[in-house]
């Protein structure tokens, strides 16, 4: 893998972790006792951490955030069989994608390392297809009626996990036009710049 930082627009970095600092404001309670005291400082974000992608020379990820510390690494990444395919609304069978476009997913080993235990992890990371270093950018929005069949898990159901247990196939999809190969992946760490990591 080679591996670029893309940049981004310093104003909506800063406006991300903005609004990453108001979503984990702890909630206020009418008379918070000596005990709520306490489990508030200890939930309390570190200072000063940067969101951050490390690559390693083996290619796993280690994503870092104030909220937690993942790291990621990348089983497959390319089109998908409709057959491995279900949909949200509980069908056995997946919908064709629009004309001129593809489904494809990004499949990631994803193990939470510190943060809270069980934390969301499209709370803290992204993954995207880029149909070339440069973009443009498909998030995994784009082909949200589509869910993995056979146990694989979807980006947004990857929460529970003790710390340091692994989640061993977390497989986010897309739909992409049909001349995107999905080899281009960025990892976005929440209220940092993505990460493009070209295989």
């Amino acid at each position: 893998m080679t591996l670029r930082r893309a940049g981004m627009a310093g104003a909506l970095a800063a406006s991300a972790m903005l609004l990453l600092g108001c979503a984990s404001a702890p909630a206020l309670r009418a008379d918070p006792g000596p005990l709520d005291h306490a489990a508030a400082d200890a939930e309390r974000l570190p200072i000063g951490v940067e969101p951050s992608v490390e690559v390693a020379d083996d290619g796993v990820l280690t994503v870092t955030t104030p909220r937690s510390a993942w790291t990621l690494e990348v089983l497959e990444a390319g089109p998908v069989d409709l057959g491995d395919l279900g949909m949200f609304d509980g069908s056995a069978t997946a919908e064709e994608p629009p004309g001129g476009s593809v489904v494809g997913w990004v499949c990631v080993r994803a193990t939470q390392l510190e943060g809270d235990p069980g934390a969301w992890m499209s709370d803290d990371v992204r993954l995207e297809v880029w149909a070339t270093p440069e973009g443009p950018r498909y998030d995994d929005l784009t082909g949200f009626a589509y869910e993995p069949a056979d146990g694989a898990l979807d980006v947004y159901e990857a929460s529970g996990n003790d710390l340091g247990v692994p989640y061993e196939r977390v497989c986010p999809i897309f739909v992409v036009p049909a001349d995107v190969d999905l080899s281009t992946i960025a990892v976005v760490p929440s209220g940092g710049e993505p990460v493009v990591l070209e295989r």
